[in-house]
């Protein structure tokens, strides 16, 4: 699956994974797992599996333009 495909599938998932959270957002990986561990970042966890609701990173696609 190409960069372009990624996103557009993340652009219709409702939660996203931190890696395509990040590829929306123009963030590292890390650095989101920096913001959930902060609690800047809501986040819904399954047994070890982080997923970031698509109304989450509004806020910061709104900060990195």
């Amino acid at each position: 699956m190409t960069i372009r495909e990624q996103i557009e599938h993340a652009r219709q998932q409702e939660f996203l994974t931190v890696e395509q959270a990040a590829l929306l957002t123009q963030y590292h990986p890390y650095s989101l797992y920096r913001l959930i561990a902060q609690g800047k970042i809501a986040v819904l966890r399954i047994g070890r599996s982080v997923r970031i609701p698509r109304s989450a990173i509004r806020p910061i696609r709104a900060q990195h333009p």
